[in-house]
């Protein structure tokens, strides 16, 4: 587990404030078709300096952006202050409300007790982007990500040093 301050640390280095979202993520941002009555609702967790929470603002989309690091999510409210913040340690125990979110993304941090929260978080016909590392600390097993949710439609799986997964929730499911 790499602490809060650890997090701080590296982010007042530097570390990820300017990158670019992932190429993965604007793909699962495209399969979302904007609902007539409300914008989408996109859920970042693990946000970091929110990149993804910031593509999604930028589509007109209400973004809440999950991170521990008060040093990142201080970035984000200063750059991106329609996106609302939330500082949480996903490790302990974070609830997702249930069929609130159009979309949810999970970019490079491997927490499976999340999971079913995720499944149960997204709308039916929402859909949940994740990826995590395939090599190092904190690397998930080949083929674990596309396990919890292979009963989901599957709009995208790719392995290599990353996994990446887009999947859609069916219509109708509850969780």
């Amino acid at each position: 587990m790499i602490t809060e301050n650890e997090w701080n640390t590296r982010f007042l280095a530097g570390e990820l404030l300017a990158a670019p979202p992932l190429h993965v993520v604007r793909k699962a941002f495209g399969f979302m078709e904007q609902p007539a009555a409300s914008p989408v609702r996109l859920l970042d967790l693990a946000c970091g300096p929110g990149r993804h929470a910031a593509l999604g603002a930028s589509l007109g989309w209400q973004v809440t952006a999950v991170d521990n690091s008060t040093v990142a999510l201080d970035q984000l409210r200063l750059e991106h202050p329609q996106v609302a913040t939330v500082e949480a340690d996903l490790e302990q125990g974070f609830a997702i409300a249930p069929a609130a979110w159009d979309v949810i993304c999970c970019a490079l941090y491997h927490q499976p007790s999340l999971w079913p929260g995720i499944q149960a978080g997204l709308r039916p016909g929402g859909i949940f982007v994740g990826v995590v590392k395939l090599q190092g600390r904190f690397a998930a097993q080949p083929g674990e990500l596309r396990a919890a949710f292979a009963h989901w439609e599957i709009l995208h799986s790719s392995e290599d040093v990353l996994a990446e997964l887009i999947v859609r929730k069916p219509a109708g499911e509850d969780c």
